[in-house]
């Protein structure tokens, strides 16, 4: 863990009155004038780095802040910087608002907890009124790194942070519990929402509206303005082992005030812990108990009541690693293996229904169902 945070934002790490107000010059201006990014070689590193990940989705996560962000192995820590700009940045924010808090945020490539910590550190942040005072205060930029620095710090040690719920809050419903609630889902894939048909990665279609490609954030708050208690999100680079979209999952955790359901690439108690850190309610896990179902009762003991188990199978024979690999399970069985550990319930994923809006198969859904004993999501097909 990076000492109280307050590495993130050392001497040097606040510009005040940046004059660009187009987001990649003004993501090159904080990063010129930043003095915690040190020489030239490592200043034009972290900018490619940051600027790479700026193309992929808009950084700007609504009450004019944006958190760029990016990986390189020229930085030796988790090193931030806020860029304050009195004019305004477009940044194509999703609340359509210019952005005033430019933060910019590198970390090197092996500190994937301290970065996701950090950057879900800065999307807490932004929902303080803290920021907005930053503008009507004085340009004093050591006064303002003072307070930035403590603001951080107090978000960090949060007793929110570290939420957690009582073992007695597990699922156990009563016999007969015949309530229904519907999640709806969010699959992200290169930074973007997709629809995969059959799991295929080769057949995703992707969501424009008016010609602008869709983001998750659009999404998510268009979902809990429909009245979503709770939102399912896979991250799918994630789950088949080709990068992920954590920070997408940040964006969304800062945007939305909904419970969130996150699974994709999980693969260790690090990774549940990463999720738990960015604000996650619940993560899915499928690989890992697939191979061994005891894993959610070791893994409890860290994380408390927050996991639930993924079921995914195709032709009734369970799939792991993103769907990409046949197990010697079937969905049946594997959900009774899954009946006697501590998981808030299962997500029953019919692999060959999905993305095809033909309806789930409820016959074989209700015999999975019936082996776990417990609360059961289904998907597949619902549409």
């Amino acid at each position: 863990m990076v000492a109280d945070m307050l590495s993130c934002f050392q001497a040097g790490a606040v510009v005040d009155n940046l004059v660009s107000t187009e987001k990649f010059t003004a993501i090159a201006e904080v990063i010129e004038r930043a003095a915690v990014f040190g020489d030239g070689g490592q200043r034009d590193s972290v900018q490619r780095a940051v600027l790479a990940r700026e193309r992929i989705e808009t950084t700007g996560i609504g009450h004019g802040v944006a958190a760029c962000h990016g990986r390189t192995k020229d930085v030796a820590e988790v090193v931030a910087a806020l860029g304050i700009s009195r004019r305004g940045i477009d940044f194509s924010a999703d609340d359509g608002e210019m952005v005033h808090m430019l933060f910019v945020l590198a970390t090197p490539p092996g500190w994937h907890r301290d970065y996701l910590r950090a950057l879900a550190g800065i999307c807490k942040l932004s929902k303080r009124q803290f920021l907005a005072s930053l503008l009507d205060g004085p340009a004093n930029e050591m006064h303002i790194q003072q307070r930035l620095r403590d603001a951080f710090k107090d978000v960090m040690q949060s007793a929110t942070w570290r939420r957690s719920r009582s073992v007695d809050q597990r699922r156990s419903p009563p016999p007969h519990h015949t309530s229904m609630l519907i999640l709806p889902a969010i699959d992200v894939m290169d930074g973007e929402p997709v629809q995969l048909q059959q799991g295929d990665f080769s057949r995703s279609l992707r969501y424009e509206v008016r010609s602008r490609r869709r983001s998750a954030v659009d999404a998510a708050r268009q979902l809990q303005d429909w009245g979503a208690s709770c939102i399912h999100m896979v991250d799918l680079d994630a789950a088949r082992g080709s990068g992920d979209n954590r920070a997408v999952v940040a964006n969304v955790r800062a945007a939305v005030a909904c419970r969130l359901q996150v699974g994709g690439g999980v693969r260790s108690l690090a990774d549940v812990q990463s999720l738990l850190a960015l604000g996650v309610d619940q993560v899915v896990v499928g690989s890992p108990l697939a191979r061994d179902p005891a894993l959610a009762k070791a893994w409890e003991a860290a994380v408390g009541s927050r996991l639930v188990g993924a079921v995914d199978s195709r032709d009734g024979w369970v799939r792991v690693r993103g769907w990409q690999d046949e197990s010697a399970l079937t969905d049946t069985q594997l959900a009774k293996s899954l009946a006697d550990q501590p998981l808030r319930g299962i997500v029953l994923t019919t692999i060959d229904r999905d993305g095809m809006m033909n309806g789930p198969d409820v016959p074989h859904s209700r015999s999975v169902a019936a082996a776990f004993g417990g609360p059961v999501v289904v998907s597949g097909g619902v549409g």
